[in-house]
């Protein structure tokens, strides 16, 4: 009942009370007055109960009537291509529903009703849709709705039922359908846009129902076609054997015995394109941009194993000042690999460098470019620019499992920060990691209330506490903030610990300074090996000058600023016996116009 209809009946009933009184007011008293009185009361509230229902509205539509809204959450019906249904032919039995839909199901009602069509005979076909959940006909427009085949079709406004009327069957039985092949259906590729028909031929046509039904082929997706088949004038779907038509490229194909729906199924769509090359040795995948670096951070830390242990090479510099400060929530970058799903490939920098790099998140242990690391090697890569701030934090690499890693020919430059564990390369190296000919302009500091055992901080590395250092140099000042006894900061490397070694290493940075635990000018603590390292003798360590000729002591051999910036200090082997050259196993270069002094052949 409407709102009207109701206001009506309420209106009505509050009336006969009234009326009432006033119609007895105007008979004496008496047994046969009130018998009449009550005969009239009886038949004034029958046409009162009339008048209010006629004044409610009667819903149609299998949902609501004209007028209404949609339901709040439900979506307005949309496909109006109705299948199933088909053109009547001589001698075929009428089909009683509709192919479902992923919005609707259907009832067909066919008049005249007849077992089997007759010849020369005009059918109507009532089709009473049935909405699924979250569908609605409201907002349905007139005549919305499509049969295949059908001389005109009509429907009201917001109503899923459907009038339609067909042409007159023919005078003689129609042929089954012999042509197999249904053509226009390609196999899904990853991109592109479903067909929604086949091609024509001289004996059907048909529609197409996609599962999933995406807008776009997805990559890595299995699709099924559901194709509904609609015989032309002179031909049947009836006598038509089980399985009996292909599609080309299908894995599967079915169908039941006189039936014009058909299933085929499809390979899965290929794994999407992102970089060039196929990952091996010889065909590294190629990135050239910030969004495929962000790419291949997001693919290995996802855990696709197509990715996290391949190999990799730049073609291009790269800015990623677009994952700055604005992006991540303000944390900027996400490093590539986590303690899930670390990476373990080849990353070849190819003499290219990575500018801009921001990371702002004081509660990460994996703040550096590359976040976890298992067996990879990284080379020839230039890191310029940075800005990191982490609980350990690195400019290149910020953890690894205990498989290590391999960084060659690498440099940084920037500022980085971190509360536990800092350095210039990395602020861990856990267990077979290698630094081989690499340099950091950057400046490290540890800082904050941190408490733990292990704080530290290096011009290269913060802590090694597996593996080797060799032939690096640090620019950098260096210092730590932390007030606890276990702090431990160097020019070279904060902390290291047994069976790990540091050798031909230079100390170049102006200054060491903590407020707490020790402090040197190649190593702030040392338990393990250290050989032939050098360090400038104007270098304060807590402001104070420090004097050393041994290169196995902490604090290296003191080397004068003439003696710093002289070649044969680097290259003769008597002295760190560095390889200058042109490739890999040659690779730095005395450069007297650059900051650095010391690049590498690339730069």
């Amino acid at each position: 009942m409407t709102d009207a209809g109701l206001r009506a009946a309420y209106k009505a009933s509050r009336s006969l009370p009234v009326f009432a009184f006033s119609f007895s007011f105007r008979f004496s008293k008496g047994l046969y007055m009130k018998k009449m009185r009550l005969r009239l009361l009886i038949l004034l509230s029958a046409l009162a109960l009339v008048f209010a229902f006629a004044a409610c509205s009667n819903p149609s539509g299998s949902d609501g009537g004209a007028g209404k809204t949609p339901a709040a959450g439900s979506t307005i019906i949309s496909i109006d291509t109705i299948p199933g249904v088909t053109p009547p032919a001589f001698g075929e039995t009428p089909v009683t529903t509709v192919a479902e839909t992923a919005q609707y199901t259907g009832t067909v009602t066919w008049n005249p009703l007849h077992t089997s069509f007759a010849k020369e005979t005009v059918y109507t076909a009532t089709i009473n849709l049935t909405a699924k959940s979250g569908f609605t006909f409201q907002g349905v427009s007139k005549d919305f709705f499509t049969v295949a085949g059908a001389t005109s079709v009509n429907n009201s406004v917001n109503s899923g039922t459907v009038t339609v009327v067909f042409p007159a069957t023919g005078s003689a039985p129609p042929d089954p359908i012999s042509i197999k092949a249904i053509t226009g259906l390609i196999v899904p590729v990853t991109g592109e846009s479903p067909v929604t028909t086949i091609d024509e031929t001289l004996q059907f046509t048909g529609i197409v129902i996609w599962n999933p039904d995406d807008t776009v082929f997805k990559a890595s997706t299995e699709y099924t076609a559901e194709i509904h088949l609609t015989a032309k004038t002179g031909y049947t779907l009836q006598g038509v054997p089980a399985d009996f038509f292909t599609v080309t490229g299908a894995t599967a194909m079915s169908n039941a015995a006189d039936s014009g729906v058909i299933t085929a199924v499809f390979p899965a769509t290929d794994a999407p394109v992102y970089f060039s090359g196929n990952g091996t040795s010889g065909n590294p995948y190629q990135i050239a941009t910030a969004a495929q670096l962000a790419k291949l951070a997001e693919l290995v830390n996802a855990g696709n194993k197509d990715y996290n242990n391949k190999n990799y090479i730049l073609t291009a510099n790269i800015d990623l000042s677009a994952y700055g400060s604005g992006f991540n929530n303000g944390k900027g970058w996400i490093p590539i690999g986590t303690m899930s799903y670390a990476f373990g490939g080849t990353f070849a920098g190819n003499g290219k460098k990575i500018t801009g790099l921001y990371i702002n998140d004081s509660n990460s242990y994996y703040a550096a470019l590359f976040g976890y690391l298992s067996g990879a090697t990284i080379t020839n890569l230039g890191v310029e620019n940075v800005n990191i701030t982490g609980m350990r934090a690195g400019g290149i690499v910020a953890y690894s499992t205990i498989t290590g890693f391999q960084i060659t020919n690498c440099y940084t430059t920037g500022s980085i920060s971190g509360t536990s564990m800092v350095g210039g390369i990395a602020p861990y190296s856990w267990s077979n990691g290698t630094i081989i000919n690499c340099y950091s302009t950057a400046s490290v500091s540890l800082t904050g209330n941190d408490t733990g055992t292990r704080d530290c901080a290096g011009g290269i590395v913060g802590e090694l506490q597996g593996g080797s250092i060799i032939n690096c140099y640090s620019t950098g000042a260096i210092s730590g903030t932390n007030n606890n006894s276990y702090v431990a900061i160097g020019g070279i490397v904060g902390r290291v610990e047994v069976s790990c070694s540091v050798s031909n290493c230079a100390a170049l940075n102006p200054s060491i300074t903590t407020v707490a635990g020790t402090a040197g000018r190649v190593v702030g603590s040392n338990a393990g090996t250290l050989s032939n390292n050098y360090a400038r003798n104007d270098m304060t360590v807590n402001g104070i000058l420090i004097n050393s000729t041994s290169g196995s002591d902490i604090n290296g051999i003191s080397k004068s600023i003439n003696e710093i910036l002289t070649y044969s200090t680097y290259s003769s082997s008597s002295n760190l016996g560095w390889q200058f050259g042109n490739d890999d196993d040659h690779p730095w270069k005395w450069d007297e116009n650059s900051a650095a002094l010391l690049v590498f052949y690339w730069q």
